[in-house]
């Protein structure tokens, strides 16, 4: 914590999901949870809601939840 006159603060620090998905340098390419495409977030990802988005091989629907390593 630092002072600040009478007061305390706690820095947060905050990860974007998505600067984690778009970095390159990200050590694990998530994967479809039923056919195992590697999903490459660089690429056209077509998006069906604010969490979801197509599978580019299979179609399937994946919540960002689904995906392992995240």
């Amino acid at each position: 914590m630092k002072r600040t006159g009478q007061t305390y603060t706690k820095g947060i620090k905050f990860e974007s999901l998505t600067r984690t998905l778009l970095n390159p340098l990200h050590p694990d390419t998530p994967e479809c949870p039923d056919c195992g495409h590697e999903i490459d977030f660089t690429r056209d990802i077509e998006w069906v809601g604010p969490t979801a988005f197509l599978c580019s091989n299979c179609g399937r629907i994946i919540e960002i939840s689904e995906l392992d390593g995240l």
